[in-house]
Formats: structure tokens, C-alpha cells, sequence
């Protein structure tokens, strides 16, 4: 899935019970600058005024080779922009490696399940919960286990991971 979008004021836009298995291999997309990817998903984003997008017992097993500026072993772009909008990952996971290694200086995250956890917009909340990653997570800038990179602006709200990672990092 390249994305998974709720764009209108208090839609939802939800995957459930999805996976995909095998490896993304992929070259440098525009020297890895503003792209993202994942093993399952793109990005999942909550644009509008309380919009939800949601990710729920979902997973991807395989190993992912990618030089983008988010990557994640599930998500690449996990993000809630819109006021009181809500992005939500629950009871899913990821098995195998994640390799991203840029070029050129570009701010990079590479997690295990998420690569940037982010919300611009006001109240948003951003929430993992019961999910986790295992194999080992390699990038340049912004590596974690689980999030790369989890960032809240503008009053949002987010929530710790109720799990961890297994594997190296």
C-alpha cells in the first residue's frame, strides 16, 4: 500500500488484518530526499480535522533494502496533521532486517516498525500500542528499534510503544 490516507474531516481510513511478505529492494529515489517507505506501508497519514488512519493486526516478514529519507520495517510515515486527528498502529508487527543508508546529508529515520512518527497538527495523537519488530535496523541518522524518529508538535499527544524490539540495532 503506497498510502493510506484519511483526508476528509472525520474520515477514517483503516487496514486490517493485512500483511505482506518477501523483500523490498528499491534504489535511491531523488537522492533519498522526502520519500518514504515500508515493508507494508508507505505512508499512513490523518490530514483532515479528526480524521483517523489506522494500521490493526497487520504485519511483514521479510527483509527491506531502501534508501529513502523515512523508512520503516511496517510503516515509512506514520503521521496525524490534521487537528484532533488520530494515527494509530495496533497489534502488528515485523520479522527481518531493515537497511537504509543515504547519501548526500539528508535527515534520515529507519526503524524497525516505523520509520517517523510525526503529528503537526492541534490535540493530534500519534499511538503505538501492542506491536513490536525483531531483526537488526541499520541507517545513518534517526535509528530505532521500533521508531526512528517520533516527533509531536502543536499539542499532540503520543503514545509510548507497549512493546519492544528484539534483534540489533
Amino acid at each position: 500500500i503506497g498510502l493510506n490516507l484519511a483526508g476528509v474531516a472525520n474520515s477514517s481510513a483503516s487496514v486490517i488484518n493485512s500483511y505482506a511478505t518477501g523483500n523490498v529492494n528499491g534504489p535511491s529515489t531523488n537522492g533519498g530526499m522526502n520519500y518514504w517507505a515500508g515493508g507494508l506501508i508507505g505512508q499512513n497519514t490523518a490530514s483532515a480535522s479528526g480524521a483517523n488512519a489506522s494500521v490493526t493486526g497487520s504485519y511483514f516478514t521479510g527483509n527491506i533494502s531502501v534508501t529513502a529519507s523515512w523508512l520503516g520495517g511496517l510503516i515509512g510515515l506514520n503521521q496525524a496533521n490534521g487537528a484532533n486527528s488520530v494515527v494509530d498502529i495496533s497489534n502488528s508487527y515485523t520479522t527481518g532486517t531493515v537497511f537504509n543508508n543515504p547519501t548526500g546529508g539528508v535527515a534520515v529515520g529507519t526503524g524497525g516498525l516505523v520509520g517517523l512518527n510525526r503529528s503537526g497538527g492541534s490535540n493530534a495523537s500519534m499511538k503505538i500500542q501492542s506491536s513490536y519488530a525483531t531483526g537488526a535496523v541499520t541507517g545513518t541518522q534517526y535509528t530505532g528499534g521500533l521508531v526512528g524518529w517520533t516527533k509531536a508538535n502543536n499539542s499532540a499527544n503520543a503514545t509510548k510503544p507497549s512493546k519492544n524490539r528484539l534483534g540489533e540495532i
